[in-house]
């Protein structure tokens, strides 16, 4: 979405992919302020011990839900009224191959401020990743994402086949979590998080 609000209207296509993940037993109910597909309904994200397994049903019924108020996209979980979670999202991969699953820890927001949730924009984006890996050079490629929170998409393109993948944030207690993710990661070994702040790189002009 690095155009803005503007590119919600081209999730359209991956929208109606998900689509048929709900249109069966139709859309369980959630507020669009409810920021997590954890909140849509029991049967679609359930606790198994300490881990919340979220299905490819109930994260497009959530992005559907937000599709129809699109602002939601931007904004950062509603969910400050419960514990952090460990959850493995289980996201729809075009290809003709199977689900992907990757796990993601929660924080809490004294450590993680509005990245201790997994924002919409980036549970989209990660689908959108899942569903067209095919066509993407993904395979042994290099990525990074910047301003990471959760770090969800890193760690769906990481599981998708990317070679070097460096997750950055400016919250060192943030990172912790975030590590804890990726050593949980199909390749650990090829997943990074790094601290970086943007208010201490230095723009070119700067440095002349």
């Amino acid at each position: 979405l690095g155009e803005g609000r503007a590119d919600v209207s081209r999730a359209s296509a991956l929208l109606e992919l998900l689509t048929h993940s709900v249109s069966a037993g139709g859309c369980p109910s959630v507020r669009p302020e409810r920021c997590s597909p954890m909140d849509v309904s029991a049967e679609g994200a359930t606790a198994h011990g300490a881990e919340t397994a979220v299905s490819p049903r109930a994260t497009a019924a959530f992005l559907l839900r937000c599709a129809r108020a699109p602002d939601r996209f931007f904004y950062p979980c509603n969910a400050k009224a419960r514990e952090p979670r460990d959850c493995s999202y289980r996201l729809l991969s075009g290809g003709g191959t199977g689900p992907v699953t990757v796990f993601v820890a929660e924080c809490a927001y004294g450590e993680g401020g509005t990245g201790w949730r997994v924002w919409p924009c980036a549970l989209l984006l990660s689908c959108w990743l899942a569903a067209n890996h095919a066509a993407l050079p993904l395979a042994g490629s290099r990525a990074i994402e910047l301003g990471c929170g959760l770090g969800l998409p890193a760690l769906t393109a990481a599981s998708l086949g990317a070679g070097d993948v460096r997750i950055t944030d400016c919250l060192p207690k943030l990172l912790r979590t975030v590590r804890r993710s990726a050593a949980r990661a199909a390749r650990p070994h090829l997943v990074a998080a790094a601290l970086l702040d943007w208010d201490h790189v230095a723009a070119p002009d700067e440095t002349e």
